[in-house]
C-alpha cells in the first residue's frame, strides 16, 4: 500500500505526532516470510530505505522512515502454546496481550516474562531485554527466550537458540537479539518463551494524597525487598497547573497479606496509603484493566528519556529531584521506573547483550503535549531532566534500549556500556553494509556513516 490508502494511514500512525514527517512510500502488510523476504529484496534493488514494524508502538519513530518501504508484521501474530514443553511460541507481529490471552485461554494461572502494556510489540520489546511485573523473581524477557528465528540482511532465515549445534557466528548473533535492541540484526519472524504457571499472585495500586508520605514509603522500598515483590513507583502530573501526585504498582508472588507483610513498614500507621486496591490477581486481566491511555489517540506529541539506577540510588536528593523536576513540568508529565534486580542480577552482564544487570530501578521521564507550538517547551524539559537525574544512573550514564530516545552524545555506552564494541563485531559478521540501520543503530566496523 502506498500513500492516499486509508491502511496506509493506520500502518504508519505510531501514536506520536513528534515524528508524523516520517512518511514511507510504501508498506508491506507481511502475511508470510515470503512477503518479508520480497518486500526487503525491493528495497534492495531500489536502493531504498527499509524498516519494520514488528506490530506495537514506536514511540520514537524509529520503524518508519522517508520514502522508502515499512514492514508491518501485524498479521504475523500466531500464538501456539505448547504445554508439554510449557513453552509459547510467538509470530513476529503479535502483541503482549495476544500472547497473555491465549495462554490464558489454556490455564489462567499461565504467564510469561512479558512486557507490561499490552499493546506493545512481542517483537521489538523482547530485543531490548523485556520487563515484568515478576522480573525480580524470574528474570528479563530475554532470560525467558528459549528460541528466535530471524530474517537476516543477506535474506537468509535462522534459527537461533543455545543449542550446541549453533556454529561460532550464530552462537554471537544469539548473544546479541537478547538485550542488543530492534532493528539491528535481522526481522523477527517468531520467538519462543518459557511459560510460567503461577500460584496466586497480588496485585494493585497503593497511593497517598501526601506527597512527602509517599516518598518516604519509598525509602522503604530503596532498603530492600524479597524478590517475590517489586513496586513500580509512579509521580504524575496531569498539567502543567495540577499537582503532582505519587503511587506505586504493588506486585507479589502469593497472597495480599503474604505481599503487605513483605511491604513491612509501608503499610505501618505512619505511612500506610490513603487507597490501596491490592487484590488478588490473574495477570491478563489486570494488564488490559491498567490501560489507563491509549498509546494509538491522535494529536498527541510525546517524548521521554530514561535511566537505569543502582541497588540503594533512590536517594533523597534523587527523591528531591525528581519532585522539583515533575513539579516544574510544563505539560501533562510522568516519572517511574520499573523494579528488577534479584533474578535480573543472577546473570553475568556479559551473558547477554543486556548490560545492566546492577540495576535496580529502570526509569523514565515522559512528556506529553498536544500544541506543536509547545514542541520546544516540553522538549527543553526533557532535556533538564535528563542533566539532572542522568548522573545517579549507574555509571552515570545507563539507560535502557527500550525506553529509546533520540540521538545524544555516548549513546552507545548509555545503552550498551562495554558490550557495545562486540556488538559491532555481531554487526559487522551479519550485517556488513548496515542494510538494517536507523539513527541509534550499531554501526559495523566496514561502513562509516
Amino acid at each position: 500500500m502506498e500513500r492516499g490508502d486509508p491502511a496506509y494511514d493506520e500502518a504508519t500512525f505510531i501514536g506520536n505526532e513528534l515524528y508524523a514527517d516520517r512518511r514511507p512510500a510504501y508498506v508491506v502488510m507481511a502475511h508470510s516470510v515470503a512477503d518479508v523476504a520480497a518486500a526487503m529484496q525491493w528495497a534492495k534493488a531500489h536502493d531504498v530505505p527499509f524498516s519494520v514494524k514488528s506490530g506495537g508502538h514506536s514511540y520514537a519513530g524509529y520503524c518508519l522512515n522517508r520514502g522508502g518501504v515499512m514492514v508491518d508484521l501485524s498479521p504475523m501474530q500466531e500464538v501456539v502454546v505448547d504445554t508439554e514443553s510449557m513453552t509459547v511460541r510467538v509470530g513476529g507481529g503479535a502483541r503482549w496481550l495476544h500472547v497473555y490471552e491465549e495462554l490464558a485461554a489454556v490455564n489462567r494461572n499461565f504467564m510469561v516474562m512479558g512486557g507490561i502494556c499490552p499493546t506493545v510489540g512481542v517483537g521489538g520489546a523482547t530485543l531490548g531485554g523485556g520487563i515484568n511485573l515478576f522480573s525480580r523473581s524470574f528474570g528479563l524477557t530475554i532470560d525467558t527466550l528459549v528460541a528466535m528465528t530471524i530474517m537476516t540482511a543477506s535474506g537468509d532465515v535462522v534459527d537461533l537458540s543455545a543449542s550446541d549445534e549453533l556454529d561460532d557466528d550464530l552462537r554471537e548473533l544469539w548473544w546479541a537479539v537478547r538485550g542488543g535492541g530492534g532493528g539491528n540484526f535481522g526481522i523477527v519472524l517468531s520467538m519462543t518463551l518459557r511459560i510460567f504457571e503461577m500460584g496466586p499472585i497480588a496485585i494493585g495500586s497503593l497511593s497517598w494524597d501526601d506527597l512527602g508520605t509517599f516518598e518516604e514509603a519509598l525509602a522503604v522500598v530503596n532498603s530492600g525487598l524479597p524478590r517475590e515483590v517489586a513496586v513500580d513507583a509512579v509521580w504524575v502530573k496531569p498539567d502543567a497547573d495540577a499537582p503532582t501526585t505519587g503511587s506505586m504498582t504493588v506486585s507479589g508472588l502469593g497472597s495480599v497479606a503474604q505481599c503487605q507483610t513483605a511491604l513491612g513498614e509501608i503499610f505501618s500507621p505512619r505511612l500506610a496509603p490513603s487507597r490501596s486496591t491490592l487484590s488478588p490477581q490473574v495477570f491478563v486481566e489486570w494488564d488490559e484493566a491498567d490501560k489507563v491511555w491509549d498509546p494509538f489517540t491522535h494529536g498527541t506529541f510525546f517524548y521521554h528519556v530514561g535511566f537505569i539506577f543502582g541497588p540503594g540510588r533512590i536517594t533523597p536528593d534523587l527523591l528531591t529531584a525528581v519532585r522539583e523536576l515533575m513539579d516544574g513540568a510544563p505539560s501533562k508529565s510522568v516519572f517511574h521506573w520499573n523494579h528488577v534486580g534479584a533474578a535480573c542480577t543472577e546473570i553475568p552482564a556479559d551473558a547477554t547483550a543486556y548490560r545492566w544487570r546492577d540495576g535496580e530501578y529502570v526509569a523514565t521521564a515522559k512528556i506529553y503535549w498536544h500544541d506543536e507550538t509547545d514542541t520546544a517547551t516540553c522538549m527543553d524539559w526533557a532535556q533538564r531532566v535528563k542533566d539532572r537525574l542522568t548522573p545517579y544512573a549507574i555509571d552515570g550514564r545507563a539507560s535502557y534500549i527500550n525506553y529509546i530516545e533520540n540521538p545524544f552524545e555516548g549513546w552507545q555506552e548509555a545503552y550498551y556500556g562495554a558490550n557495545y564494541e562486540r556488538l559491532r563485531d555481531v554487526k559487522s559478521m551479519i550485517d556488513p553494509e548496515g542494510f538494517f540501520t536507523f539513527p541509534l543503530s550499531i554501526e559495523p566496523r566496514e561502513v562509516a556513516r
